[in-house]
């Protein structure tokens, strides 16, 4: 089950570091101050509907990727990128980092 793997990686992010992920959700959007900007997530849902959704952040790699028109909240996407971590203000965050992004 997804929802078991990546209770998984936010449990124990470092055990997934630098392993490659693939997923499929819908895209959004949204403003963190803690970063100054908009971070970018991918929102997947359990198949049987058993779980609530969650959501991963995601970078491209290239980092001047994104623009303000990037890509509409709800629109279906999928990635497949390396699996990083960071800490802002003490807190850890993960994130996938991808070369692009495949719209559904």
């Amino acid at each position: 089950m997804i929802a078991a793997e990546m209770s998984n990686m936010r449990s124990r992010p470092n055990d997934y570091v630098g392993k490659i992920i693939k997923l499929s959700g819908e895209y959004n959007a949204r403003f963190i101050s803690e970063l100054d900007g908009y971070a970018h997530f991918i929102v997947y849902y359990e198949g049987d509907a058993c779980c609530p959704p969650e959501e991963i952040e995601f970078r491209l790699s290239d980092e001047n990727a994104f623009s303000d028109d990037f890509l509409e909240d709800g629109v279906m996407i999928e990635l497949e990128g390396v699996f990083e971590s960071y800490r802002v203000l003490g807190r850890a965050f993960s994130y996938l980092s991808v070369d692009g992004v495949i719209i559904l």
